[in-house]
């Protein structure tokens, strides 16, 4: 199957959505507007089967679509901040016992040098 380039022209405010949305789920920007449209797409798929069955509302379908989207956006952005929270800890840890190594070696008794020990002797 060939592949087709589309350029879309956003404003500001939805090019940092994007990025930030794709960021948090771990995908290129590329990706994540590819996943959107043909989520986009297969929802409204949907719509227009389920409207010939019953009657809901489109704009109804479309809001809880992207709710779902949002959830599941919002989930993988929680699981990346926990996943951070986590490394940060660690890394205070590892931190925090380097700092408690070192206070042990200077608490350690110094041993004398040679000069000391030369005069010492002859006091």
């Amino acid at each position: 199957m060939k592949n087709f380039n589309i350029t879309v022209r956003v404003n500001e405010e939805l090019h940092s959505q994007v990025k930030e949305h794709s960021k948090a789920e771990g995908i290129s920007s590329a990706e994540f507007m590819r996943s959107a449209i043909e989520s986009r797409l297969s929802a409204n798929a949907r719509n227009e089967s389920a409207s010939s069955k019953t009657d809901p509302s489109s704009e109804e379908n479309d809001q809880v679509q992207f709710l779902r989207q949002q959830l599941e956006v919002s989930a993988n952005a929680v699981q990346m901040g926990q996943r951070i929270v986590l490394e940060l800890q660690a890394e205070k840890k590892a931190l925090y016992d380097e700092i408690n190594r070192q206070k042990q070696l200077l608490d350690q008794p110094k041993p004398q040098t040679f000069w000391k020990k030369l005069t010492a002797v002859f006091d």
